[in-house]
């Protein structure tokens, strides 16, 4: 009887103990409703590597505000400016038809986004951006009739920013920088150049020369490390060109963000 007796109290302490491991089991793997729910940090994203293949807008970054360059370009081309744009191709070309300026355009590279008026009348028809050749066009663009300063941009002390401000102003711009062929044209003109003019018209340089000669030269060294370090090949300088200014923000899937510190390159 005795024997029995024990027994029944082991298999009801053996019994009460496994439950109240199986509640503690059962507690720890799920967990209440009410409680903190666990915070993901999801990793920085890294900037886009110079040694990458990138598009004309992935090499702008942030810099580009798409928003506002497309809203400059739709004003530009509205009607309310029709009066002042030269929309008649047939000015563009001479008796000859060689590709030429409208008589009275300039180019005014002082003029900001504030006067959209004065832009609309230095753009190009898309009808001419159709049909001319990217050498012809990259040609058309080196001389064109200008203020003082021609291309030369010394407000700026990269060429990314240079380029910008033109890809963002100038649908001709924008045009050529956007052709797949342009990279070999403007490098077959680019090389025209001599080791003494390149030193003394590049950016790297701050002699003060020429305007309009060193704004022509500005602008297809400019074009020709921006292809460069679209394709992802080796650019000469990238603190001239500007490259920190990209790698300096990322996309966090929202808007652009900017690195506390600029990160080290691949």
């Amino acid at each position: 009887m005795k024997k029995k007796i024990i027994t029944v109290i082991l298999f009801t302490a053996f019994v009460i103990t496994s439950c109240s491991l199986q509640k503690q089991k059962n507690t720890e793997t799920f967990p209440s409703s009410t409680a903190e729910p666990t915070q993901t940090v999801a990793p920085t994203p890294t900037p886009l590597s110079k040694t990458a293949k990138k598009t004309t807008k992935e090499a702008f970054g942030p810099l580009l505000n798409k928003d506002w360059w497309v809203e400059l370009q739709n004003e530009c081309f509205s009607k309310e400016y029709d009066s002042v744009r030269h929309d008649d191709i047939s000015e563009w070309k001479d008796k000859k038809g060689n590709y030429t300026y409208p008589k009275g355009y300039e180019i005014d590279t002082m003029v900001g986004s504030e006067k959209p008026s004065a832009l609309a009348a230095q753009q190009m028809p898309k009808e001419l951006l159709d049909e001319i050749s990217t050498e012809d066009l990259y040609r058309l663009i080196i001389k064109a009739p200008t203020d003082d300063y021609g291309w030369y941009a010394p407000w700026y002390d990269t060429y990314l920013s240079i380029l910008l401000r033109f890809y963002i102003h100038y649908n001709f711009i924008e045009e050529l920088m956007e052709r797949e062929d342009a990279p070999e044209v403007v490098h077959r003109y680019y090389t025209k150049y001599s080791e003494k003019e390149v030193e003394k018209y590049s950016l790297r340089s701050r002699s003060q020369v020429n305007y309009k000669k060193r704004g022509r030269f500005q602008l297809t060294e400019g074009l020709e490390w921006f292809f460069l370090y679209k394709e992802g090949k080796e650019v000469p300088d990238y603190q001239v060109l500007g490259h920190d200014l990209v790698k300096a923000w990322y996309w966090d899937g929202t808007e652009w963000q900017m690195y506390d510190e600029i990160p080290e390159d691949d």
